[in-house]
């Protein structure tokens, strides 16, 4: 039985980017992430964001990480993760100044 872990319109974590405020950049898998599942297995999986380190101004569709899915703890697929909407830079200005 073949399983669909991750869509690629689902999200997959937040918090990835300070942006304009302090905004966080939602996550999504860049692809489907499929696995062949054993019936009854499916409670073993599990699917995780792996961030990278990212600095605002952030660009929709750029990738921020990986989503990664484990089953007992052992990686068995990993799809990029990308930024489902774009964050901009906050103004140098805003950070003494938050009005």
């Amino acid at each position: 039985m073949t399983t669909v872990l991750a869509r690629t319109t689902g999200a997959a974590g937040a918090g990835l980017a300070a942006g304009a405020a302090g905004a966080r950049a939602t996550a999504a898998a860049g692809a489907d992430v499929n696995a062949l599942v054993k019936r009854g297995d499916e409670g073993t999986i599990r699917v995780s964001l792996a961030p990278s380190p990212v600095a605002a101004p952030v660009r929709a569709g750029q990738q921020v990480g990986w989503v990664v899915v484990s089953q007992n703890g052992k990686q068995i697929n990993k799809v990029p993760a990308v930024a489902a909407a774009s964050v901009e830079k906050q103004p140098w200005w805003k950070k003494f100044w938050p009005f």
